[in-house]
């Protein structure tokens, strides 16, 4: 185990898994041309193993919107989560939280408790992330973090997730901002900041 995975085990959010969930919420990582990246296989398979754990429990997620072919992360997610709801295509954390309140809150569901697959690294910044986006809900949910170590991922059409040395950086980088600049979370909003790809 490098110096990097003992970091990222001290990094994510440590927040307890719930007695109940009403949401497992799957972060999208994209994919290749032809099937899901490295991390979007872990996500997947984490929420196929929360699924078991929570079986009434929804599943949502959307897919990342610059991948290299349009609906390949939203195919190959339903092979392994058939009844999960598609949130559409995101291009940040930000919108990818937006989209799924919205859509949940769209279809009338109004839930008390919801998961967030991720991994170690992403996790913090998106637990600011999630808890702001979902503050104002009534009644406000509970927010936990299921995550999993970040795999090498050489082909992800996100340069920042290649390596998980830059995708560490990244991820201390965004969560500083989002808690030390004035305004942090409304200016990245507002920049819409997303992940660099080629």
């Amino acid at each position: 185990m490098g110096i990097l995975r003992l970091f990222a085990g001290v990094w994510r959010a440590g927040v307890d898994l719930p007695k109940d969930a009403d949401i497992i919420a799957v972060v999208s990582f994209g994919a290749t041309a032809i099937e899901l990246t490295e991390a979007s296989r872990c996500a997947v398979a984490l929420a196929g193993d929360l699924k078991k754990v929570y079986p009434r429990a929804v599943v949502i997620s959307g897919s990342f919107k610059h991948n290299p072919l349009a609906n390949v992360e939203k195919y190959e997610k339903w092979k392994t989560l058939p009844h999960a709801i598609y949130a559409g295509p995101v291009e940040s954390t930000i919108e990818e939280a937006e989209r799924i309140r919205d859509d949940l809150m769209a279809r009338g569901f109004k839930p008390r408790s919801i998961i967030i697959v991720t991994d170690d690294w992403h996790s913090r910044s998106a637990k600011l992330v999630w808890e702001k986006i979902w503050a104002e809900a009534k009644p406000r949910p509970a927010i936990a973090f299921s995550t999993f170590a970040w795999p090498e991922d050489p082909d992800n059409p996100m340069i920042f997730q290649r390596k998980e040395w830059t995708w560490a950086f990244a991820n201390v980088l965004r969560h500083a901002f989002l808690v030390f600049v004035p305004g942090g979370f409304e200016r990245m909003k507002r920049m819409k900041i997303r992940q660099p790809t080629r």
